[in-house]
């Protein structure tokens, strides 16, 4: 495997930077506001499908596409800033070794 390259200090400075602007998102106020919101729009788009599956109609597979990615695509949304730290924290363990 190929070694990561070694980072100037200005590069390290910004991702510590970027990774506490992050983690602050996670740990802001109305953080679970946003999470409760994404969970609740996920549940709405789970009862409109069963509700057309029990009615014997089909989803078109635009209305599909559409809602697997918004549902994943809020999954990444929430999943970045909480996981921010860890990453970030591996990646220059990483650069300390190499």
């Amino acid at each position: 495997m190929a070694r990561p390259r070694r980072l100037t200090e200005q590069e390290r400075r910004n991702l510590t930077v970027r990774q506490g602007e992050l983690s602050a998102l996670a740990q802001h106020p109305s953080w679970p506001v946003l999470e409760s919101e994404v969970e609740r729009r996920r549940e709405a788009f789970e009862r409109e499908l069963v509700a057309k599956i029990f009615a014997g109609q089909s989803v078109d597979l635009e209305r599909q596409a559409f809602l697997r990615g918004f549902v994943k695509g809020m999954r990444y949304v929430l999943a970045v800033p909480s996981g921010a730290e860890a990453r970030l924290d591996e990646f220059l363990r990483r650069q300390e070794v190499a």
